[in-house]
């Protein structure tokens, strides 16, 4: 299952606690479809933090209303960063897996973003700074939010699933797989949280079980590509049943008993 939100007050949160995030390299990546993506209106998605309502914005993934377009903030003690992807319009009906990297250390470092298999960059032309960042990068962070902002506003109207953090940039190969739907579960290295969602709030492969507000809910989970589940394979030589067991050569069912070949 991924989880709705209804676009008034719904969330999923985790408010201190998390450990590790607070990092200056770093990937976020989350799935996620929307049910409104009115242009000129701003949807929070995703957002790491130092704290929640009393604390400065981490790293933020947004439908953004200037822009309209998809938007990663990042806060700093004076002027917050800000890169919009100009390519990508928001749409309902359309799983999108967004990917970013971020190296937070210095104000003249710009992300890169990856969405359902593109790379975005400056360079390319497809990501562009529309606000540089003004003093020193928030730091602290051990919250996150999904479907709202830290102040408990940008309300989302949709699913997110598939949220996860690293702890550092993540080369493209594993960055272009996740933007094109491979399950984080495929990259452990490195990883420091990662709610699949699939089942509930409490699945998760690292980290605290998020808390649920109002009116988010359990829905269908996005096709996702998973690894393969591992199969136990009998050794050269060994059968895989014992032959004297139920069902096995000599056993009941097998072939030498009543029912069997003899």
């Amino acid at each position: 299952m991924a989880y709705d939100f209804d676009g008034t007050d719904d969330n999923l949160k985790l408010d201190g606690g998390v450990a590790g995030i607070d990092i200056d390299a770093f990937t976020i990546c989350v799935t996620f479809e929307q049910d409104d993506a009115t242009l000129g209106s701003e949807f929070s998605i995703f957002n790491t933090a130092s704290a929640l309502t009393s604390g400065g914005t981490g790293g933020q993934i947004v439908q953004d209303d200037s822009s309209q377009g998809y938007q990663f903030f990042y806060g700093f003690s004076t002027t917050a960063g800000k890169w919009d992807v100009n390519d990508v319009t928001p749409a309902t009906g359309t799983v999108f897996h967004y990917v970013v990297t971020y190296d937070r250390s210095s104000v003249s470092n710009n992300p890169t973003v990856f969405i359902n298999g593109v790379k975005k960059t400056i360079g390319n032309g497809e990501l562009t700074e529309t606000q540089t960042p003004v003093g020193t990068a928030h730091s602290g962070i051990d919250s996150i939010l999904i479907g709202e902002n830290v102040l408990f506003e940008s309300d989302y109207n949709g699913r997110v699933s598939e949220c996860a953090i690293w702890a550092n940039e993540q080369p493209d190969d594993v960055c272009l797989a996740l933007s094109n739907g491979f399950a984080p579960k495929f990259f452990p290295n490195d990883r420091l949280w990662y709610a699949p969602l699939v089942r509930s709030l409490h699945d998760l492969d690292q980290g605290t079980v998020l808390t649920v507000t109002n009116n988010a809910a359990v829905f269908a989970h996005p096709p996702m590509i998973y690894p393969a589940p591992l199969s136990v394979m009998p050794a050269p030589g060994h059968f895989p049943f014992a032959l004297a067991g139920p069902g096995g050569l000599a056993g009941p069912g097998g072939l030498v008993t009543p029912g069997g070949l003899a």
